[in-house]
């Protein structure tokens, strides 16, 4: 049986049912890329220019707004609004249905054809592939799926009922969880820090924790290979100090305490160490794992280390950066995943006498901090001060700067570098919760 890409009956059919049937057009789920004759989208775009002054729509007054256009086609006349109000089809939401699914199968096709020439042609096919899949994803989305908001609410609040903790990914701290809920599914997470302060041991430790909660978590590590991540993995949940696990020459009951470690560390963490990886690389691997099973957790380490270049000649960094936030943000509302990206600072908090990251100390932080729905920094002022007693001195300091839906502050980690990981500093056990 063959399949049609374009159905101009239906689409004159809609405009009919339109034109003489009252307070159809807000039934009709369409937009004016789901007409394919010209002539029909101009007729549209009248109709919706009447919609939208709550002018009466009917052939008198689309026929006069079509001549009244920005840029009016001198081949839609009065005579072709009239004979498209001769018919009328069943029903606007049948005649929609009929042109969306039209429109999705031409958008299947453009990706096809980008895909061809993607195998064909010097181009990036990993860019083209996740192109193509954006294309068909966006033709499949409805145009319209606002809710009434009682509606929203109510099943919000059935939603919210069955919690017993926060909302978002608990991160193990819970220094952290108590400020920001957790971090937000759906949501672009910024951690931003200085060299040395240890935003890297942070990520890789929530990354695990995450994971022993049973979610699966996809950590890309531009910056480190899968075989230093794993050391400091096993240093923070072993307890042996990151130095001795990297010298080697164990003994028995050191071999025996890694191998136990080893096998305990959670199967849901998935590291991709690639060093030239792009935010193309890591949005394609995350579909393909979010394909296998809920994905909970993506963490970029770091952001500055993404191998992205510039798609024009001129675009500065800035505009680089908040394109690659603006991909990752994305792919976490559509996977409906948690993007924790990790950021470097700028030196400019090296130069004041209070050095405290500020949401300006990011590189590029226009768009970062635009893009950011949570953005917290590390700062530790053992770091810049030996003189600081023993007790406070790898006392760290995070700066909730922005939270788009909570409040902001300063909450308390202690900082053990041996084993490169953090403690919540109102209690401390044996081992990392």
């Amino acid at each position: 049986m063959s399949v049609v890409l374009q159905d101009t009956a239906a689409e004159r059919a809609l405009i009919g049912l339109v034109l003489t049937t009252p307070d159809t057009r807000w039934r009709a789920d369409v937009t004016l890329d789901d007409f394919t004759d010209a002539r029909l989208r101009t007729i549209w775009r009248a109709i919706d220019a009447c919609f939208l002054d709550e002018t009466p729509i009917d052939l008198v007054t689309v026929a006069d707004r079509v001549a009244r256009l920005p840029d009016p086609d001198a081949t839609v006349s009065r005579t072709l609004v009239a004979d498209c109000a001769l018919e009328p089809g069943v029903g606007p939401e049948a005649m929609a249905r009929i042109l969306r699914e039209c429109t999705l199968r031409r958008a299947i096709a453009r990706a096809g054809r980008a895909l061809i020439q993607a195998a064909t042609e010097p181009i990036d096919p990993m860019l083209a592939a996740t192109e193509a899949f954006d294309t068909v994803r966006t033709a499949a989305q409805p145009t319209a799926v606002a809710r009434p908001l009682p509606v929203a609410a109510l099943e919000r609040v059935r939603v919210l009922q069955q919690k017993s903790g926060p909302e978002g990914l608990t991160t193990g701290f819970a220094a952290l969880d108590n400020v920001i809920g957790g971090l937000p599914y759906g949501e672009l997470t910024v951690l931003g820090a200085r060299p040395g302060m240890g935003k890297s041991a942070l990520a890789q430790q929530i990354a695990l924790q995450v994971a022993r909660q049973g979610k699966r978590v996809l950590l890309c590590t531009p910056e480190m290979s899968e075989a230093s991540v794993t050391d400091r993995m096993l240093s923070q949940q072993s307890g042996i100090p990151l130095a001795q696990i990297r010298k080697g020459g164990y003994d028995m009951v050191t071999v025996a305490d890694l191998l136990d470690t080893a096998k305990a560390l959670p199967d849901g963490l998935r590291i991709f160490d690639a060093g030239a990886q792009t935010t193309v690389d890591i949005i394609a691997l995350a579909r393909r794992e979010a394909m296998q099973g809920v994905l909970d957790l993506v963490i970029v380490d770091h952001l500055q280390y993404l191998a992205d270049q510039p798609a024009r000649k001129n675009e500065s960094t800035t505009d680089l950066v908040g394109t690659m936030c603006k991909r990752l943000k994305q792919c976490a509302r559509s996977l409906r995943c948690v993007m924790l990206v990790v950021s470097q600072l700028s030196r400019e908090s090296e130069r004041r006498t209070d050095k405290r990251p500020v949401l300006a100390d990011l590189r590029a932080s226009g768009d970062i901090e635009q893009d950011a729905d949570i953005v917290t920094f590390l700062y530790r002022p053992g770091y810049y001060d030996d003189t600081l007693p023993e007790g406070v001195k790898n006392v760290t300091e995070c700066l909730i700067a922005k939270n788009r839906n909570g409040p902001v502050g300063k909450r308390e980690l202690v900082w053990e570098p041996g084993n490169v990981r953090f403690w919540d500093r109102e209690w401390k056990t044996e081992t990392p919760q």
